[in-house]
């Protein structure tokens, strides 16, 4: 059980580096980006997303552990977990490359 918590603690500690406003470099392809594509999305409202997208997974990830550990459903989680883990990440791609955009004044 020690591991899940270090791994779900790491997931906590991306999530308040998020939060604060301070995790841009984080952002898989956001961080490759000219300083004119970055303009084109609203960089609090990513950070945002991306801070509750890894602060669900460190809950997601205790979760499991608590379940496969102390009530033995760990064929249920083995399904389960993968799932969710996909459908959280479709989700966010969706969410960061539509919402997390300003709207264009043109």
């Amino acid at each position: 059980m020690g591991i899940i918590i270090a791994i779900s603690s790491v997931f906590f500690i991306i999530s308040a580096i998020f939060f604060s406003s301070r995790g841009a470099f984080l952002v898989s392809g956001y961080n490759m980006m000219t300083e004119k594509e970055k303009e084109q999305y609203n960089e609090k409202k990513l950070l945002r997303s991306m801070g509750v997208f890894t602060f669900s997974l460190g809950i997601l990830i205790l979760l499991a552990g608590y379940l496969t550990m102390n009530q033995g459903k760990a064929k249920e989680v083995g399904i389960a977990l993968p799932f969710y883990i996909v459908l959280m990440t479709v989700i966010e791609i969706w969410y960061m490359n539509t919402r997390c955009k300003p709207k264009n004044k043109d």
